[in-house]
């Protein structure tokens, strides 16, 4: 009798369909649909972009990737909303008495991204208005300079052609005295002067990031050498 109790047990399970729990089909992940393209943008003024394209807004928000072909802003994916379709979290469990409880700190680390240097150093220039043959042969035409910036400092003296030329690393914001000398040719074309010469002298400055100053313009006059 127990026997025939057993293989109607079976035959009864087997004839049975297969029942799904509702709670499992409910937690059941949905496909995931495609995302369809953002249109590109023009890249904000007040933007940051990195040398890798990324772009960021100054509180470091990021915006998107520039097109390395258009120049436009590609936006970035919105963030998927808290709480979708995934399973809810579940609550940890209360610790038992006496137990320790570990505190886990998550330390952010924000980078900070630093602007590129465009502004061009502001270049001052005073020349001596008019030095005698003698002294221009000797030391040359002073040059009082100074830049708002360290930066590397240029200067020629030409009439027609060139007749010196320095070049001088100057410091940020501090006057320099320089003297620019003439070559043989020049001394010797001075020397035998008997007129006063007006020669002109071209200062540019260049920073540390590349940046070039407008070209300042100077006239000196050196006296007659012969009379």
């Amino acid at each position: 009798m127990k026997k025939l109790v057993g293989v109607g047990a079976a035959t009864l399970a087997c004839a049975l369909p297969a029942v799904v729990p509702a709670g499992a089909a409910a937690q059941s992940p949905l496909p995931a649909l495609p995302v369809p393209p953002l249109p590109a943008l023009p890249v904000p003024p007040d933007a940051i972009v990195d040398p890798n394209g990324l772009v960021t807004d100054p509180q470091g928000t990021v915006l998107g990737i520039v097109d390395a072909l258009t120049g436009l802003l590609i936006p970035a994916a919105p963030a998927p909303p808290a709480g979708g379709g995934g399973p809810a979290p579940q609550p940890a469990p209360a610790p038992s008495r006496g137990a320790t409880t570990t505190t886990t700190t998550t330390t952010t680390t924000t980078t900070s991204t630093t602007r590129r240097d465009t502004a061009a150093p502001r270049l001052t220039l005073r020349v001596a208005r008019r030095t005698s043959a003698r002294v221009a042969r000797r030391k040359g035409i002073r040059v009082v300079a100074r830049c708002s910036e360290a930066c590397r400092l240029t200067l020629r003296l030409t009439k027609g052609r060139q007749y010196g030329a320095l070049s001088r690393t100057l410091r940020a914001g501090r006057r320099t005295t320089l003297r620019v000398k003439l070559n043989s040719g020049a001394r010797a074309v001075v020397a035998r002067s008997r007129a006063r010469r007006a020669l002109t002298l071209r200062g540019q400055a260049v920073d540390a990031a590349g940046n070039r100053s407008p070209i300042l313009r100077r006239s000196a006059i050196v006296g007659a050498g012969r009379r």
